[in-house]
């Protein structure tokens, strides 16, 4: 499978379930795009059941959505700011399944929807893949990033390439979207993925490297980031705050080997 122009893939956003990608070799070209962008939770509630988390611990609704990361603040009155205004971050970091989260005041500032995607060969990014929540303008919050877990025996994200499950950014008044989640596992066997998605465990013989930017160039040429979005009006009059990170890891099997017996 080539990817070489737009593709978008939405789950199911009433009940957060991903869409799975499923391929015996996938190539993103330079100019491809596969993304979830603005794929998140479609409303607030399922049966009295809070779904996105967006509102809000510090009582204003203008808050970014919260997911891996806590989404940015804001509020009217300074002396009572507070940096994080939606400290409801949920799911694992080792089984991201789940879309981001909605900023407050604004249906439309949708969090990042779910990538699943199972490559059996390589998978090579050489463009971009994506679940990044919306960007916004005025009183509102930014969406906050969602999930992409691939899986292959191989990955390469290329230099210029981009691997992405950003926060909303906001150029308005009110606070960014937190950071999604992202996880990269590299020659797991099927089995061992199974286990993975059911406990959140590591599973036997498996390395887990969190991703920093101490670490991320010996895993990728290319971007990888799960930030939270910005936001650059911030003011005494109108405080109003960027995203925390979300989570990055980075899971490694044990290939096969080669035995020469000698007799």
């Amino acid at each position: 499978m080539t990817v070489g122009g737009t593709l978008a893939i939405y789950g199911e956003r009433l009940s957060g379930s991903p869409c799975k990608v499923a391929a015996g070799t996938l190539a993103v070209g330079a100019t491809g795009v596969l993304h979830s962008n603005g794929g998140g939770w479609g409303r607030s509630s399922i049966g009295g059941v809070n779904v996105y988390y967006s509102y809000n611990d510090m009582g204003d609704s203008y808050n970014g959505g919260a997911y891996g990361g806590f989404g940015g603040g804001y509020s009217l009155a300074p002396a009572s700011v507070t940096q994080y205004g939606n400290l409801n971050t949920y799911g694992e970091a080792l089984r991201p399944y789940l879309p981001g989260s909605q900023g407050g005041n604004n249906t439309s500032a949708l969090g990042g929807g779910t990538l699943r995607i199972e490559v059996a060969g390589t998978l090579r990014n050489g463009g971009v893949i994506s679940a990044n929540g919306k960007n916004v303008g005025g009183a509102t919050g930014g969406g906050a990033g969602g999930a992409v877990w691939i899986s292959c025996s191989k990955f390469t994200n290329e230099d210029g390439a981009a691997l992405f499950a950003k926060g909303g950014n906001n150029s308005g008044n009110g606070g960014s979207g937190g950071g999604g989640r992202i996880l990269v596992c590299e020659k797991l066997a099927a089995a061992k993925l199974d286990a993975l998605y059911a406990t959140g465990v590591v599973p036997s013989k498996v390395t887990a490297t969190e991703i920093t930017d101490a670490n991320r160039a010996e895993f990728s040429a290319g971007a990888i980031s799960a930030d939270g979005g910005t936001n650059g009006n911030y003011s005494a009059s109108y405080p109003c705050w960027s995203g925390t990170a979300g989570s990055i890891w980075w899971l490694r099997g044990r290939g096969l080997g080669t035995f020469i017996m000698v007799r």
